[in-house]
Parts: C-alpha cells; sequence; structure tokens
C-alpha cells in the first residue's frame, strides 16, 4: 500500500491563537488532526508516519524522502492577519505543485472537494500554486499541502475546533481517492440501545426458526394421522 507522511504544523505558536480562543494554536489543532488522519488511513490500509514536533520542516522532508513515502501532507490552518485582530479570510484552501492540470493539480483537487463536503459556507478559494513552500518545493514525491480553513476569522475558528476528526476523515477521503483505495468507514462501538435491538432480532429469528419447525413436525403428525386412519379403514 502507499505510504503517506503527514507533517502537522510543527511551531508551538506560529501565529495568535485561534480568534475566540485563547490558549488554543494552529500547532495544538494541528497535531491533533494529524493523528486522526493517521488513524483513518491507517485503517483504510496505507503505511502512516507522522512527523515528531521537534523535527525541523528540512528534517521531516529528509526523513520522508528516506522513507521513500508516496506522499507528502503538511496539515496546517490559515490566518489573513497575524495579530489578534479578526481576519475576514474564510474557507479552504489547498496549495499545490506546478501547473493547474498537472499530478499535484489533480491531487490537490481532490483533497479540496472532499474538504469542501463538510465546510459549511460557499467559498471558493480552491487549489493554487505555491511551489516556493519548502514541503512542496523540495519534496520529490507528490506533496498535498491542506490549509483548513482561517483560524483567526470566528466562524472558521469554530468549525475547525468542533470538527477536527470530521476533517481529518475528509482527507483521508480525498488520499483515498486519488490512489483508488476504497475508503473504509470507522466501526462505530455499539450502544446498550444497538444491543437491545439485536438481541430482539435474535429473539424473532429464533421464534421464526422454532415456530417453522413446530409447524412442520405438525404437518408430519397429521399426516401420519391420515395415513393411519385411511389404513385402518
Amino acid at each position: 500500500m502507499p505510504k503517506v507522511y503527514l507533517s502537522p504544523e510543527r511551531r508551538p505558536a506560529p501565529h495568535a491563537p485561534y480568534y475566540g480562543f485563547p490558549g488554543v494554536y494552529e500547532h495544538d489543532v494541528c497535531v491533533e488532526i494529524g493523528a486522526y488522519c493517521a488513524e483513518a488511513l491507517t485503517r483504510c490500509g496505507f503505511d502512516v508516519m507522522v512527523a515528531s514536533p521537534n523535527k525541523t520542516m528540512q528534517e521531516r522532508v529528509a526523513e520522508s524522502i528516506a522513507w521513500k513515502s508516496n506522499l507528502h501532507m503538511p496539515i496546517h490552518t490559515n490566518a489573513s492577519t497575524a495579530t489578534l485582530k479578526e481576519g475576514t479570510a474564510q474557507g479552504p484552501t489547498v496549495l499545490r505543485y506546478g501547473r493547474a492540470g498537472g499530478i499535484s493539480d489533480r491531487a490537490c483537487q481532490m483533497v479540496y472537494r472532499r474538504l469542501m463536503e463538510i465546510y459549511p459556507r460557499n467559498t471558493h478559494r480552491g487549489v493554487y500554486q505555491k511551489d516556493e513552500f519548502y514541503e512542496i518545493g523540495r519534496t520529490p514525491m507528490l506533496s498535498i499541502y491542506p490549509e483548513i480553513a482561517f483560524h483567526d476569522n470566528g466562524q472558521d475558528a469554530i468549525w475547525i475546533v468542533q470538527n477536527k476528526k470530521r476533517i481529518a476523515e475528509a482527507l483521508c477521503k480525498g488520499v483515498c481517492d486519488w490512489f483508488g483505495v476504497a475508503y473504509k468507514e470507522e466501526e462505530k462501538p455499539q450502544t446498550d440501545y444497538d444491543k437491545l435491538v439485536a438481541e430482539l432480532e435474535d429473539i424473532k429469528e429464533k421464534y421464526r426458526t422454532e415456530h417453522a419447525s413446530a409447524q412442520a413436525l405438525r404437518g408430519r403428525i397429521l399426516a401420519a394421522i391420515e395415513q393411519y386412519d385411511t389404513v385402518a379403514k
């Protein structure tokens, strides 16, 4: 199966905190999304490596190359300001290498579409070229660089914080789309209600089976009695 190297934001506090969430920074959220994404990708059969927060961009790219990954995917959230002031920009963006229509663009479009399936507002930021970013321009393997949404915008910040697992699953779906791998849903643990329903279904099935057996036995007995009466006459 393909190898996927995940590289969540490494800097503890690269920008101001998430708007409306004092003390919550891009690093914290992206590391959590990365962990969820690793679980989802592993569930779908991929080999996954997640970068250590202590590694620099250069070390991460070198590690990804040495591991012979098929996909290098940084995970970031965006910001239109570098201050505590609320930004107005909203929506997911995915950054690519090279021209529109190329391999990187096509792969990034798949991840972008999956993010837009769960994003609640009608934005159109799309996919655009950023060859100068180290984890795009220096990765010989395919790189998909999602900027999930704008953490300096109040609405986007709330959406990101409340949907980390859904975002991770969307990233996984986009990767599955690109590699032609079937996405596998997470198995949900049974609730007490689910267990009760399953138990009732078992009881109903046993009743139907036993009732059918009893009816068949009754039919055989009646047939035997009828045959006996015929012979006796």
